[in-house]
């Protein structure tokens, strides 16, 4: 369960050095091997998007991006000092920070030293009002390539050690524990997110913003004053969180399971709400996440045992066809976010047919609507039992997961396909899909696992 895999994260973090340490080359690729976190390096493991568990980095890409939200007049000129100073040449990292310290705690609204009970030090922490909870941590490298490890590295390390603390216990047992990550090297920076689920799960949340050789100077002080304004009204919105927060003695599912737990259907009086009784259970599959959870509404007798699916895209036409042939799981509801990620919900079904004549049927239904499935693989065929003609029971199939599903011809394979799949004849990363792929799919799979009830 997901209470005894953070149990084993924290008792590796509190045994392993400092994140000035662990961020050296020679230690980073030892720590990923032994022991992963979900970063994107060494081992490339992205995981799931850190939005799926705290709003707080849907609101950041959403104000970052809105052409209505604009940056005060004096955020912007706070900016462009910043910009001045970070573009100039330092002596060493202590120089530049002692620089950019007085113009960072202007841009963010505050700037901290982490206390000195958490046993070490990042560069700089912006601490949630009233509280040791760190909403935002900072680290700084004079130049690229200086200071012996990458600052970004070094940051997502300090993330994990801080909340690691036994301090901050009973906050890591109420809360996934989100918290933004600046980090500068020379002129560039960098701000990823970090919240803990099951594991650590650190994201980008900007590319590399260089802020020097614009020749317009305005207008990247007004670019990036826009970036630093959206990251001020978070970290704002984090000190609320942070005092709101349940302290818990014991960790609760609840506390760091996906913040989406309720929704209402259209035209329909009352809500639905989720009970998530599982972590996740798609841990290598990046952007993508599934779980168990317990479905309840004003017309549900006692509680639905469900599937949630999060997916950056999902075709919910190829999953609906199917559903009214009872030949995929009932899709109880669909959404897409500002992130434009999808939401599937299904039922642990029992309906009924045979595997191949099931199979062949619903590719028919999806090739009608000139859709590709796209991914016909044994983990994405459900075995059930149905009511053959006769009465008896038969074994039969549904088809799940439709990621990939798209238009015939126009939907393409993603770019990073399993290689150690023996895939049909024209199915490559990054080419079209076609229906003729389907069926070359679906004979493959009837030499090797089909068999007669």
């Amino acid at each position: 369960m997901v209470e005894l895999a953070r149990e084993q994260a924290i008792t590796h973090v509190r045994a392993v050095s400092s994140p000035s340490e662990s961020a050296k080359a020679s230690s980073m690729i030892s720590e990923q091997t032994n022991y992963s976190m979900n970063a994107g390096r060494i081992a490339p493991v992205s995981g799931y998007p850190i939005s799926f568990y705290h709003p707080i980095f849907s609101r950041f890409t959403t104000l970052k991006d809105d052409p209505n939200f604009q940056p005060t007049p004096s955020q912007v000129r706070d900016v462009n000092d910043l910009l001045i100073a970070i573009v100039k040449g330092y002596r060493d990292e202590s120089a530049r920070l002692r620089e950019l310290w007085p113009i960072l705690m202007k841009v963010l609204g505050r700037l901290d030293g982490l206390p000195k009970f958490f046993g070490f030090c990042p560069d700089a922490v912006v601490l949630a009002a009233g509280t040791f909870i760190a909403a935002l941590i900072l680290e700084v490298n004079n130049e690229v390539g200086t200071g012996g490890s990458d600052p970004r590295w070094r940051a997502a390390l300090s993330y994990r050690k801080i909340f690691c603390d036994a301090s901050l216990e009973k906050v890591r047992n109420g809360c996934c524990c989100p918290c933004f990550l600046l980090s500068i090297a020379g002129d560039t920076f960098t701000l990823h997110g970090g919240v803990f689920a099951e594991t650590f799960i650190v994201q980008p949340l900007t590319h590399g913003i260089s802020a020097a050789g614009f020749p317009d100077q305005d207008g990247r002080a007004q670019s990036i004053a826009k970036v630093f304004a959206a990251l001020f009204r978070c970290l704002e919105d984090l000190d609320g969180y942070y005092r709101a927060v349940h302290h818990l003695a014991t960790p609760q599912l609840a506390s760091f399971s996906p913040f989406f737990q309720d929704y209402r259907k259209n035209g329909q009086k009352g809500k639905f709400t989720l009970t998530y009784t599982s972590i996740n259970l798609l841990p290598g599959r990046d952007g993508r996440a599934m779980f168990n959870a317990l479905l309840n509404g004003s017309k549900i007798k006692g509680s639905i045992p469900v599937k949630v699916k999060f997916a950056r895209r999902y075709c919910v036409q190829g999953h609906q066809v199917l559903s009214d042939h009872d030949l995929a799981p009932k899709l109880r509801h669909w959404e897409t976010s500002a992130e434009e990620k999808s939401l599937e919900s299904t039922p642990e079904s029992r309906i009924s047919g045979r595997v191949l004549r099931d199979i062949e049927s619903a590719l028919r239904l999806l090739h009608g609507e000139d859709l590709v499935f796209g991914d016909l693989r044994r983990s994405n065929i459900i075995p059930l039992q149905r009511k053959g003609r006769d009465g008896r029971s038969e074994r039969g199939a549904m088809l799940v997961d439709f990621d990939w599903t798209g238009k015939d011809g126009v939907q393409r394979y993603p770019v990073g396909l399993n290689v150690g799949v023996e895939w049909p004849q024209g199915v490559q990363g990054g080419e079209v899909m076609k229906k003729e792929h389907d069926i070359a799919m679906l004979r493959c799979y009837a030499k090797t696992n089909v068999t007669t009830p």
